[in-house]
């Protein structure tokens, strides 16, 4: 009897101990295709912000030519080797065709360069070039299709973003394999069922770990420009959202947009060169960002234009930080022994009214800003 009864005992620890298996099994398998769904988009949207930041290293470059620095084949030149040497993800990389299906980079096939390329099919009938060239005429988008992996013949299914830069007829593409993400998703069932508990929150806080510390680089890369470090005019417009609704909150408080100018920037940069005017950008970035409060926003919005976005308690705040970077930028000193030159800025400011949009109040500071310069210039216009 007592033998029966730990037979059975042993029995009944058996049974739950396969319930609690099959149990942690069919949780496995939600698990993991809940993984599948979230890690394809995951690698969609870094994707994708590849390409916004490949777009803003190529924007930089175009900068450069726009304002004379370098030459158009200069900028073309470091462009491309900027993009070639950047890698991710052990297979992912840059390449950039023109409309035509002239190849002009690939890393992965450098034997392509320099030929056409619309006329090449996968191994599947699809013509990959012709619809990277339709799809990005069209404003960018998705593209699937076969191509071998770097140092390999053998072609994968792919998944590539493509954009296009008008100003240089680029079509810039990057992509991921999607066996290596579909591997990826077995590992981590296979060592699942290993040790599925402690496998899963290693996974879950490793992946977490990695994937925000990457999206964070890759995003301060897009947000900040290069040159002055302030946010760029993109995040700003990503930014207004959150500024309207903390106003809408509480409006007794001022929304505020400060719009500066450096006057006579031009003829700094034709009678002392681009680098001397770039260090002016520079150090009035840093000014800025001396002077404004970390809730503020300042904004390099283009060439030698700025941009302050502030909510405060009071209308006077807001003039005396406006105030501060005007005369903290005068003091600046630039120049080398021979000849010292000081700059001005001029300034224009707009309060948020109730119920306005926020274009509007750029509109109104540019054109108070405007009033400033054509007022004689190194003075704010509210």
């Amino acid at each position: 009897m007592i033998d029966s009864r730990k037979m059975g005992i042993g029995f009944k620890l058996a049974v739950l101990s396969v319930l609690s298996l099959v149990g942690m099994l069919i949780s496995l398998v939600i698990f993991v295709h809940l993984i599948e769904n979230s890690l394809y988009d995951e690698k969609k949207a870094q994707t994708k912000i590849l390409i916004e930041t490949g777009m803003s290293i190529v924007k930089h470059y175009h900068s450069l030519e726009e304002s004379g620095q370098l030459s158009s084949d200069e900028t073309k030149k470091y462009a491309m080797d900027s993009l070639s040497a950047i890698t991710f993800r052990e297979t992912g990389y840059f390449w950039i065709n023109d409309t035509k299906g002239l190849m002009l980079m690939n890393p992965n096939s450098p034997e392509l360069i320099g030929k056409l390329v619309i006329e090449i099919k996968d191994k599947s009938g699809i013509y990959p070039f012709r619809n990277f060239i339709e799809t990005s005429l069209k404003g960018g988008g998705w593209v699937e299709y076969y191509w071998p992996k770097p140092d390999s013949s053998e072609a994968y299914r792919k998944l590539s973003y493509v954009s296009h830069f008008v100003p240089w007829d680029w079509v810039l593409g990057t992509g991921l394999y999607l066996d290596d993400m579909e591997k990826e998703i077995k590992n981590a069932a296979l060592r699942g069922v290993v040790l599925i508990s402690i496998i899963f929150i290693v996974l879950i806080l490793t992946s977490m770990l990695l994937s925000n510390r990457f999206m964070k680089q890759l995003r301060d890369i897009a947000i900040h420009d290069p040159l002055t470090t302030l946010h760029t005019r993109r995040y700003l417009f990503e930014s207004i959202p959150i500024f309207i609704s903390k106003h809408e909150r509480n409006m007794d408080q001022y929304l505020s947009v400060i719009f500066l100018d450096i006057d006579y920037f031009k003829e700094i940069n034709d009678r002392y060169g681009h680098a001397l005017g770039d260090k002016v950008l520079t150090n009035v970035g840093t000014t800025i960002k001396y002077v404004i409060r970390k809730s503020d926003l300042g904004i390099r919005y283009g060439g030698e234009e700025f941009l302050v976005v502030m909510l405060s308690s009071s209308k006077d705040d807001v003039i005396q930080v406006a105030e501060r970077i005007r005369e903290q930028s005068h003091k600046l000193v630039f120049g080398d022994e021979n000849k010292n030159i000081t700059i001005t800025l001029s300034g224009g400011i707009s309060f948020r009214e109730e119920g306005e949009d926020f274009e509007s109040m750029i509109k109104r500071a540019d054109e108070n800003l405007y009033k400033a310069k054509n007022s004689g210039r190194d003075r704010l216009v509210v």
